[in-house]
C-alpha cells in the first residue's frame, strides 16, 4: 500500500504496514495471544479469548473459551452459559371445526387438560396398542422418559416401562408433565399406539396423547419451573385443511401466572398461504410457575389442522 513505510529505505529494508491519517503514519499491527513463549494469530478460527462475568462478579465460564465465536442461542444449546437453558415446544391439533373452538394446539384436541390447579399426584401412562410393552415381545415403544415439574415445581424426569394397554405408574409426583419421549422400542422402532398420560387419582388431568409413530409428544404448552424466568423469543404457526384448499385461523398465546387467570400475550391471524412467524423483541417475560399455551380462537373451515412452535430461554432467578 502507498501508506506503508520501508525501513532503511536506501538499503531496501523491510516494509512495515501503515495507514496515513492526516499526514501521520499509524502502524498496522496483528493481534496475537498466548502464554510466555507462544503466540497465536487472531482469526475467525481462533478469536480473542473472552472470559464473561455475571453482575455479581462470578465467572460464567471456568476457563477461557478459545473456540470459534458462535451465535448466542447456539451457546445456550451447547450448555456454555451457566444458569441459562433453551426450551423448544411444538404442538399439533389435526382437526378443528368452526363449532369446536376455542381449542388448544396439542395432540389430544379440545382444551388442554394438562394445566390443573390442584395438588401434585403420581401419574400413569398407557397405550391403546398392546405392542407398546416393555416385555421382550413388545414391538412398539418399551420405555419412555417423562419430563416435567415435581410437587415443588422443580424440574424432574423419570423413566417408565410401558405395560401395553395397562396403566404403568410413575414413582414421582407431578404438578406438570411438559414432555414425553420414547427411549427404547421393539422391532417397530416407534410407539404402536396412542400413549396417554394422566394423574393417577384425578384421571381427567390428561397431560399427553402421543400420536402413533412420532416417539415424542406434540404439545404447544409449557410451564416455567420454580426458580427460573422464561423469555419467549419466537412463535411459528401454520394452518391447512385435511382435504386441501384455502383456510385461516386466529391464534393466541396465553399465559397464566400462579393463582391468576389466562391472558392473551399475542393475538394473530394465520392463513394457509402465509405462515405466522413472530420474533418478540424484546422477548416476552414469563415468571416462574406460569402456564403457557397456544390456542386457536376460531377457524374459517371445518377439518382445519394447525401446528405451532415456540422457543423460550430460561434464566435462573
Amino acid at each position: 500500500m502507498a501508506d506503508n513505510v520501508v525501513l532503511d529505505e536506501g538499503a531496501g529494508g523491510d516494509t512495515i504496514a501503515a495507514d496515513d491519517i492526516l499526514g501521520i503514519k499509524h502502524q498496522r499491527v496483528k493481534l496475537q495471544y498466548g502464554i510466555d513463549g507462544q503466540a497465536t494469530d487472531i482469526s475467525a478460527t481462533w478469536p480473542i479469548p473472552v472470559l464473561i462475568y455475571s453482575e455479581d462478579g462470578a465467572a460464567l465460564r471456568s476457563v477461557v473459551d478459545t473456540r470459534p465465536i458462535i451465535d448466542y442461542n447456539m451457546q445456550v444449546s451447547a450448555g456454555n452459559i451457566v444458569g441459562v437453558s433453551g426450551i423448544n415446544r411444538f404442538g399439533n391439533n389435526r382437526d378443528i371445526d368452526t363449532s369446536s373452538t376455542p381449542e388448544d394446539i396439542w395432540e389430544g384436541g379440545g382444551v388442554y387438560t394438562g394445566h390443573p390447579t390442584g395438588v401434585a399426584e403420581t401419574a400413569e401412562i398407557s397405550s391403546d396398542n398392546s405392542n407398546d410393552d416393555a416385555s421382550v415381545t413388545g414391538t412398539g415403544a418399551r420405555t419412555v422418559q417423562i419430563d416435567g415439574l415435581n410437587e415443588d415445581w422443580m424440574v424432574q424426569n423419570e423413566t417408565v416401562s410401558l405395560s401395553g394397554t395397562g396403566w404403568a405408574p410413575t414413582t414421582n409426583s407431578w404438578h406438570r408433565i411438559n414432555k414425553i419421549q420414547v427411549l427404547t422400542a421393539g422391532s417397530g422402532g416407534e410407539n404402536a399406539g396412542i400413549l396417554t398420560t394422566r394423574h393417577t387419582s384425578t384421571t381427567g388431568n390428561i397431560f399427553t396423547a402421543m400420536p402413533v409413530g412420532v416417539n415424542e409428544t406434540l404439545i404447544g404448552a409449557y410451564t416455567t419451573p420454580s426458580g427460573k424466568t422464561g423469555y419467549i423469543q419466537q412463535l411459528h404457526a401454520a394452518v391447512s385443511l385435511s382435504g386441501g384448499g384455502d383456510c385461516s385461523a386466529r391464534l393466541s398465546v396465553r399465559a397464566r401466572e400462579s393463582g391468576a387467570v389466562y391472558r392473551a400475550l399475542t393475538y394473530q391471524q394465520v392463513t394457509n398461504n402465509n405462515d405466522l412467524n413472530l420474533q418478540f423483541q424484546p422477548p416476552i417475560s414469563i415468571p416462574e410457575k406460569t402456564d403457557i399455551k397456544v390456542r386457536c380462537e376460531n377457524v374459517s373451515n371445518n377439518n382445519t389442522s394447525i401446528s405451532a412452535m415456540f422457543d423460550i430461554i430460561l434464566i435462573d432467578n
